[in-house]
């Protein structure tokens, strides 16, 4: 099961852009890396992206960071990371956090140092990625986890199923097919068997939508 990659920002007390283009002219000057500033008018947001690439990177192939200014966002800049080939691929959630660091952290300790700031990289945990049910929602899917044959499924075990689906749809709890089924893989199911069932929930869900 792939990892979900996490969310990374960083809070700024001045404005976004004018943090990026104080960011630009550290990175600038390092020789180990490839500095371009794009904007981008995405409908009626001005979006703005500093692209720093780190050219002496070893383990991945043409590894790229991302500082990304949304004109909605009046504090925060988001951080993404790229890679042509990642090492390995996909990337799990420490290899992504990792790459992370190493173009960033020492960006941010310059900055910090030359500004007399204190930011930092926020990046959004691992147990924070993976689906979280309602307490009910999770006693009904804990009663069909658990009686569940897991190799094969009984028609009774597909009506707890059954009553789980209608427990999310009847109580509008949130939740995707790929929340879905990275529960069904953390219960014990096969990825195969958990893709299928998850692909069921959400064909249930649709189902249910549809009723008049």
């Amino acid at each position: 099961m792939e990892d979900r990659l996490p969310d990374i920002n960083i809070k700024v007390d001045t404005s976004p852009e004018e943090f990026i283009n104080r960011i630009m002219q550290i990175a600038s000057n390092k020789k180990e890396l490839l500095v371009n500033l794009t904007r981008d008018h995405l409908g009626s947001e001005d979006m703005i992206f500093l692209n720093i690439e780190l050219i002496s990177e070893m383990v991945h192939n043409g590894l790229l960071g991302q500082i990304i200014s949304d004109a909605k966002l009046q504090h925060i800049v988001n951080i993404e990371v790229r890679s042509r080939k990642w090492n390995p691929d996909p990337p799990t959630y420490e290899v992504y956090v990792k790459a992370a660091k190493t173009i960033f952290e020492n960006l941010l300790k310059e900055y910090n140092k030359e500004y007399e700031s204190k930011y930092r990289i926020n990046i959004q945990t691992k147990n924070a990625l993976e689906p979280k049910l309602p307490p009910k929602a999770h006693q009904v899917f804990r009663i069909f986890e658990v009686l569940a044959n897991k190799d094969c499924l009984h028609p009774l075990d597909w009506q707890r199923f059954y009553n789980f689906i209608h427990h999310c749809f009847s109580h509008k709890v949130k939740i995707s097919e790929d929340d879905v089924y990275r529960l069904l893989v953390s219960a014990g199911f096969t990825e195969q068997k958990a893709d299928h069932i998850s692909d069921i929930f959400h064909h249930g869900i649709r189902i249910l939508k549809r009723r008049p």
